[in-house]
Formats: structure tokens, C-alpha cells, sequence
């Protein structure tokens, strides 16, 4: 269980923000800086997906409207990927009315935040799902060396068994 004991630490996460903004931009990266976040940040969907898929972030800040690929879009495709379907999004959007909010949903999304937004709140939604990601990750690792034991135990379990047989 010790590997459990600290999954909700997020202050070594990576935060990608997509926001073709320059004021909003400024506006998270100031939020970010002040909590000590790490953070790196493109001003449309493509840069966003070439950037998730070589970092891997912990977490994707994603406007909706942008040029090139819309944050819609965007999304889909970063849950099409094996290597980022599991980095949480959270939509950031002018538009908020229930239609696009259920759109960013339906894209992948697990929140959506309706500019302008409060600090306290963005922040809150923030950490809350870096503690997740983290969270899961460390049940995932878990998960992955109990199958290891797993079938290293089958294995020698199995040697066992012929070689009793065979004498």
C-alpha cells in the first residue's frame, strides 16, 4: 500500500493549454505560475495534439474556438489516440449554452468551464482533476505490478507442478 500513500501530490504535473487568446492565455498562465504549476501552451488544435502526443500531459486546458482544429475536434482526436486518451480535458468556452457543453462532453471532455472564469473555481477544477490523474495513475501501476506478481507466481507454480509430475 505504500505506493498509494501520496497519489493526490499534483505539483509535478504538466499542464497543456490550448487558448488562442493571448489575454486568456496570459490570464491561466498567471493562475498556473502562482500555484507553481508546470505548463506548456499552443494557440490552436493541431499544435495541441503534435504537443500532447510528444509530452504527455497531465491535463489539457482546451479552447473551444480556434483556428486550423476547433477545441471540439481537437479533443475527439486526442481520444482516438492510445497514447492521450487518458489525459483529462477540460473545455474552456465562451459559448455556454447546454448544446456545446454536451458536444464537449460527448467529444471527451470531463469538464467544461464557461469564460470568463473565476479564479478560485478554475483552480479548484483544476487541481481536483490533477489529483485524479494522479490518483489513477498510481491505482494503474498497482494494478499493472499485481499482475506481474501475478503471473510470476503463475509461472512458478506451473514449473512447480511439472516438475513434481515428472519424478
Amino acid at each position: 500500500m505504500s505506493q498509494l500513500s501520496d497519489p493526490l501530490n499534483y505539483k509535478d504535473s504538466l499542464i497543456l493549454i490550448a487558448e488562442d487568446n493571448a489575454i486568456t492565455l496570459q490570464l491561466l498562465c498567471r493562475f498556473l505560475d502562482k500555484e507553481g504549476l508546470k505548463y506548456i501552451t499552443c494557440n490552436n488544435g493541431s499544435a495541441a495534439i503534435n504537443l500532447a502526443n510528444k509530452k504527455l500531459p497531465d491535463l489539457i486546458l482546451l479552447d473551444v474556438t480556434m483556428p486550423q482544429i476547433d477545441g471540439f475536434d481537437t479533443c475527439r482526436i486526442l481520444k482516438d489516440n492510445t497514447a492521450t486518451k487518458n489525459i483529462p480535458v477540460i473545455f474552456l468556452s465562451s459559448k455556454s449554452d447546454s448544446f456545446n457543453k454536451l458536444k464537449g462532453f460527448s467529444a471527451g471532455a470531463i469538464d467544461f468551464i464557461t469564460k470568463p472564469f473565476e479564479k478560485v473555481e478554475i483552480m479548484v477544477r483544476i487541481k481536483t482533476q490533477l489529483k485524479l490523474k494522479k490518483a489513477l495513475d498510481k491505482l494503474s501501476d498497482y494494478s499493472n505490478e499485481l499482475e506481474k506478481t501475478l503471473n510470476e507466481e503463475t509461472e512458478k507454480e506451473s514449473f512447480l507442478s511439472k516438475h513434481i509430475h515428472q519424478n
